[in-house]
C-alpha cells in the first residue's frame, strides 16, 4: 500500500491492488475528545469499538504517511494520515485547562503515596 500510494496512485486503485480492502473516512477528532465523557470506560454508542486504538495509531503520523497493519478483533486496519487539522482555540484552551488540572491532580496524588510509602 505504501508503495502504491508513493507512485501517486488513487486511494482505491491502491486498496484494490491490495486485495480488495474497504476505505472508511472518520471524522475529525483529537485525543483529548475522550476527558469530556461522563463514563470513559463506555464507549459512545456511534463509534466503533476500535476508535481507541485507531486515535493512538494516528497520533504517531504526519500527513501522507500509512500505519502497519493493526490486528484487531474482525480483523484489522492501516491508518492513512490525510491531513492535521489545527483543534478549535476555545476548545482547545478549555482541554488545555482540564488536562493541566488532571495533571496537577495525579502530580499531588503520586507525592502523597511516595510520602506514604516512606514513612
Amino acid at each position: 500500500m505504501r508503495n502504491g500510494l508513493k507512485n501517486i496512485q488513487p486511494l482505491q486503485f491502491t486498496l484494490e491492488q491490495a486485495g480488495g480492502l474497504k476505505a472508511e473516512k472518520i471524522e475529525p477528532f483529537t485525543l483529548s475528545d475522550d476527558l469530556d465523557a461522563k463514563n470513559p470506560n463506555e464507549k459512545p454508542k456511534d463509534e466503533p469499538a476500535d476508535m481507541m486504538m485507531i486515535k493512538n495509531v494516528s497520533a504517531q503520523l504526519q500527513p501522507g504517511e500509512v500505519s502497519d497493519f493493526m490486528p484487531w478483533l474482525d480483523g484489522g486496519f492501516i491508518v492513512l494520515m490525510d491531513k492535521r487539522e489545527p483543534p478549535d482555540p476555545a476548545k482547545f484552551q478549555e482541554t488545555k485547562a482540564k488536562l493541566e488540572e488532571r495533571y496537577l491532580k495525579n502530580a499531588r496524588e503520586y507525592v502523597f503515596m511516595e510520602w506514604m510509602r516512606d514513612r
